[in-house]
């Protein structure tokens, strides 16, 4: 009896939550907001921990013997090296990337005045504009007093007040990231305690199969976030240095830039190296429109390459994903949450495909077993008679 009063208690206590969210949305809405602002650094914390706890276990299954069976001594040192990595990873991208993009603006300074006035001949020669609105194209130039005008006009002023809050915006961000950044380091530094603790946590206020059912979710969600951003990262690599080594091979213009810029926008899934081709075909156009149809198609090529055969073989065993799902996974994720919903479609989707697996097989014991009883029920009837 005092079970079933419980858990008339608690679906009473759930309907009402739920009225008092559909009655009060806007309150609740603005309650979650003003949370996701406070624990914004324990999010950023979090996933910068469980970002470079990729290499610091990778390290430390390499520190076995000697000095590295000291526990503490063993985690502060991989951390350290952890971080210096993704420093060291950084800083050589930036180091490539810098000297690339001063030499692609100073082509750009040279060589864009004669691609704007080739635009206004194509507009004069094909658009049918009044020879008033041409003049005014030919001769646009700024004097002192435009400057004066533009500058104490309501649209300049909102767009200083719009810049002063994103200067301020991003001075909150870099505020709350390196307040992530330290407890990161917490985070990692006693990984294990805080695992034992949470573990305590769950088995003291649910029952034991769901305590274990939820532990075990968790560590699966780990193994395939784990394997998705790892596997990501290495075909986001191995696509932009295809590009780089090819690009050198044709003797194309900015061949690391380009490189780096499809490495970068290619961490998001498929469709991210599209957007780091197009500004990569943009920039070779201003230096040769012809070298620029050779780039896209040269794209083409191994974009092809890294969809059909790398990435399902990278990406698709880190998650334990068929290659068909993880195209279905990408477009769904899209049409939810954009760019956003690609990236995390396709770990979703193989936790879906993982869990469905598995009670999927658990339902075909379950047969096997029951029909297993039945035979020998017959059997033993059969010998009875």
């Amino acid at each position: 009896m005092e079970e079933k009063q419980r858990e008339f208690i608690k679906g009473i206590f759930f309907i009402a939550l739920f009225v008092c969210f559909v009655w009060k949305y806007e309150v609740v809405f603005e309650l979650l907001g003003t949370v996701y602002q406070m624990i914004q650094p324990l999010i950023y914390g979090g996933a910068i921990a469980f970002v470079l706890n990729l290499i610091v276990r990778k390290l430390e299954k390499h520190m076995t013997r000697g000095i590295w069976k000291h526990q503490a001594l063993k985690r502060g040192i991989s951390i350290f090296l952890s971080v210096v990595i993704a420093i060291g990873v950084i800083s050589a991208i930036l180091v490539g990337l810098i000297p690339e993009l001063i030499n692609s603006v100073k082509v750009l300074e040279e060589k864009l005045p004669a691609v704007i006035q080739d635009i206004i001949f194509w507009i004069e020669e094909n658009v049918p504009l009044s020879d008033n609105i041409m003049t005014q194209l030919e001769n646009f130039s700024l004097d002192l007093s435009t400057v004066d005008t533009i500058l104490k006009s309501d649209a300049m002023i909102s767009v200083l007040k719009t810049g002063g809050n994103v200067i301020g915006g991003i001075i909150g961000f870099f505020t709350k990231f390196f307040m992530g950044v330290f407890f990161a380091f917490y985070i990692l530094a006693q990984k294990e305690d805080l695992g034992r603790k949470v573990d305590r946590f769950l088995h003291a206020y649910m029952k034991e199969e769901k305590a274990d059912n939820v532990v075990s979710f968790f560590r699966r969600v780990n193994e395939v976030y784990s394997g998705f951003i790892s596997g990501q990262c290495l075909d986001a690599c191995l696509l932009g240095l295809m590009m780089t080594i090819a690009m050198f091979i044709f003797q194309m213009p900015f061949p690391v830039l380009i490189g780096v810029i499809i490495a970068l926008t290619a961490l998001v899934p498929v469709v991210g190296a599209f957007v780091g081709g197009g500004i990569g075909m943009f920039l070779i156009a201003i230096e040769s429109p012809f070298q620029a149809i050779l780039f896209l198609i040269l794209f083409l090529v191994l974009q092809q390459l890294d969809n059909q055969v790398i990435y399902p073989h990278v990406v698709g065993n880190a998650v334990g994903l068929p290659s068909i799902w993880i195209f279905v996974a990408i477009v769904i994720g899209g049409k939810i949450s954009g760019v956003l919903g690609m990236f995390l479609g396709i770990p979703v989707a193989a936790l879906i495909y993982a869990f469905l697996g598995e009670n999927l097989r658990e339902r075909e014991r379950e047969k096997v077993k029951i029909m297993q009883e039945q035979e020998e029920e017959q059997k033993e009837e059969k010998k009875e008679i």
